[in-house]
């Protein structure tokens, strides 16, 4: 799946669904960084399109959103 990349290195403001894989490329975490913190709640919601975890573009810039505001 390929998404649109701006300057900020965030996917651009579209409905779409991106992986774990590509979450976790954006956020420059590793995959047990990604779960680890998902545990503990830190982490957008998963969206299942079968047995495959997806994670929303509007929740990854949520997301991003609270980390530039919390520091």
């Amino acid at each position: 799946m390929s998404i649109s990349i701006n300057n900020r290195n965030e996917p651009k403001q579209q409905d779409g669904l991106i992986t774990i894989s590509e979450f976790c490329k954006l956020a420059k975490v590793s995959r047990s960084t990604f779960y680890r913190l998902r545990d503990l709640g830190q982490m957008p919601t998963l969206t299942y399109i079968g047995d495959s975890p997806r994670i929303r573009n509007s929740d990854y810039e949520t997301w991003v959103e609270g980390l530039t505001r919390s520091t």
